[in-house]
């Protein structure tokens, strides 16, 4: 859910279960969800993470925190103006395709 189109992503999910104050253990319903990582991970010029308290839905770093930073660093990208990785594409010419000398 981290992955940015045209880029190596490299980073850590992280859940955690939060003390409730109540009772002093830890609790079942209260966590923290993260996400930390950089881009591109051969040359990173970004670095963003990503914390959230109490998520509402899953607690999940990789399903709520993961796609902020994808969306981040896209962003970012973007106006660092940091050129995507893809692979050049060539075309493919055929013999008869060839210019002749």
């Amino acid at each position: 859910k981290a992955a940015v189109p045209g880029y190596r992503v490299a980073g850590k999910t992280g859940t955690a279960q939060k003390i409730d104050p109540r009772t002093g253990a830890y609790s079942s319903n209260l966590s923290v969800g993260s996400f930390v990582g950089y881009v591109p991970a051969e040359d990173p010029r970004l670095a963003v993470v990503v914390v959230i308290d109490e998520p509402q839905t899953e607690a999940w770093g990789g399903v709520v925190a993961a796609p902020v930073f994808r969306r981040v660093a896209e962003q970012a990208l973007q106006y660092l103006g940091v050129s995507s990785q893809e692979p050049v594409k060539l075309a493919m010419t055929s013999r008869s395709e060839m210019a002749r000398p």
